[in-house]
C-alpha cells in the first residue's frame, strides 16, 4: 500500500532558511559597511579580506541559526498555511515583506545605523526566499 507524502507544514523549510541566516547577515552587513566607508572612493576587494569574511560567515552559521530558527519556523508555517488557500500568498514579494516587515518597527525605534539596518532586511527577505523555494521543493517532491 503506498502512502501520500505529508503536506509541507513550513517547519522545515524554517529550519533551512534559518541556517542560511548567519552567513547571510555576516555577507550583507559586510557589503552595507564596505559600500559606506568606501565613500566617492573606488571599491577594492582583498584577497585576505575575502578569506576572511568566508571564515566569519562559516563560524556565523551555529548562531545565525539559534536567533533566526523561531522566527523562520513561524512565518514559514503561516505563510505556507495562507499559500494554500490564497494564490496571492504564493508570491515570491509577498514572502520577502512578510519577513522584512517585523524589521521596519524595529529599525525606527532602536534608531539603527544604515548597515545594521540593511543587514538585517536583506537576511529576512531572503531567508524568507530560501523558505519558500524549500516549500515548493517540498510540494515538487510529493
Amino acid at each position: 500500500m503506498a502512502y501520500a507524502a505529508p503536506s509541507p507544514t513550513g517547519v522545515g523549510a524554517g529550519v533551512v532558511a534559518a541556517l542560511f541566516a548567519g552567513p547571510i547577515f555576516v555577507a550583507s552587513y559586510a557589503l552595507a559597511a564596505w559600500v559606506e566607508a568606501a565613500g566617492d572612493m573606488p571599491l577594492s576587494i582583498e584577497p585576505d579580506g575575502v578569506g576572511i569574511a568566508i571564515l566569519f560567515a562559516t563560524l556565523a552559521v551555529p548562531f545565525g541559526a539559534l536567533v533566526a530558527i523561531v522566527p523562520c519556523a513561524i512565518a514559514a508555517t503561516i505563510l505556507t498555511a495562507a499559500a494554500r488557500s490564497n494564490g496571492i500568498a504564493r508570491l515570491p514579494a509577498v514572502w520577502m515583506l512578510a519577513g522584512v516587515a517585523p524589521i521596519a518597527p524595529l529599525a525606527v525605534i532602536e534608531e539603527m545605523e544604515p548597515a545594521t539596518c540593511f543587514a538585517l532586511s536583506a537576511t529576512a527577505a531572503l531567508c524568507a526566499l530560501t523558505a519558500r523555494r524549500r516549500v515548493l521543493r517540498q510540494r515538487a517532491e510529493r
